[in-house]
């Protein structure tokens, strides 16, 4: 498993300070938070070239030590994942237009998918 660095920025410094580390599956290509439920949601896909296999990390209680973290693999072969957003325990995923090794084509997509609490 793939290691991916959490950084906050530093404004006055204009430096960025490693925070954490996390366990991923790849390439992470899109981040949001919530702060009303302190959960961070990442997306992206794993780095095998043949295929995208896009995922989904959802990090619950995200400040505290008590985090929570979970990897869903999403069952959209051959998607590129670029973005993601949170809104209430619902998150929006996007995928850009791809072309598969077949010169099949994929087109831009919004997926909705419902967060547990």
């Amino acid at each position: 498993m793939r290691s991916s660095h959490i950084y906050s920025i530093d404004q006055e410094k204009n430096v960025a300070i490693l925070e954490d580390s996390i366990q991923s599956n790849g390439l992470i290509t899109g981040a949001d938070y919530c702060e009303d439920t302190d959960r961070l949601v990442l997306c992206g896909y794993n780095i095998n070239l043949l295929v995208f296999k896009p995922f989904i990390i959802d990090i619950a209680n995200f400040t505290k030590p008590t985090r929570t973290q979970h990897l869903y693999e999403l069952p959209l072969k051959e998607h590129q994942v670029e973005g993601v957003c949170i809104h209430n325990n619902q998150i929006f995923i996007t995928n850009e237009e791809t072309t598969n090794i077949d010169q099949q084509l994929f087109p831009s997509l919004i997926f909705e998918l419902e967060l547990i609490p």
